[in-house]
């Protein structure tokens, strides 16, 4: 069954894409995100879209080089992304909102589980979170998608609500 489940957690990641570009676009088109959700959102795109190009890369350049380019790289990338969110706000005059904020505690999340697991699996060579990283990793980026998906959530379930109260 575990397996399974780390199966399905990379299907699922697979389509994060998707996902990390149709919500802002909905968000976009019903008018009901701020400036920054959008930052979040965009600089969210960006990053995916710059990991599937990189990965293959990166992953020949750790085999080749040192598994801290490639533990570093995504560490790094994450760094970069927390601070691109943060100095488009400060640029923009943009007040941090909860969206953006989640999405920054999970990019620093993901940072230190790629150094955690730099000592642990090349520097100690234990490779006791093993486990803990491969769904790490993905759960990160389930929840970053999550919290751009929520304001659509949470509006739909306020019509309904609205709705429910209406019929009473």
């Amino acid at each position: 069954m575990y397996h399974d489940y780390l199966t399905k957690l990379y299907e699922v990641n697979t389509w994060i894409w998707v996902f990390s570009l149709v919500a802002p676009l909905i968000m976009f088109y019903l008018k009901i995100g701020s400036r920054s959700y959008f930052i979040a959102a965009l600089v969210w795109l960006i990053s995916q879209l710059l990991n599937l190009k990189l990965e293959p890369v990166l992953f020949r350049l750790s085999k080749e080089i040192d598994f801290l380019f490639w533990f570093g790289s995504w560490a790094v990338i994450d760094a970069l992304c927390i601070s691109l969110i943060y100095l488009i706000h400060l640029r923009l005059k943009a007040k941090i909102e909860p969206v953006a904020m989640n999405v920054i505690y999970t990019y620093a999340s993901l940072a230190t589980l790629q150094l955690v697991y730099y000592v642990d699996a090349v520097l100690l060579g234990t490779r006791y979170l093993s486990e803990i990283y491969k769904v790490g990793v993905n759960v990160g980026n389930i929840l970053i998608v999550t919290f751009l998906a929520l304001p659509l959530i949470q509006r739909h379930f306020l019509k309904l609500k609205n709705k429910m109260n209406g019929a009473v």
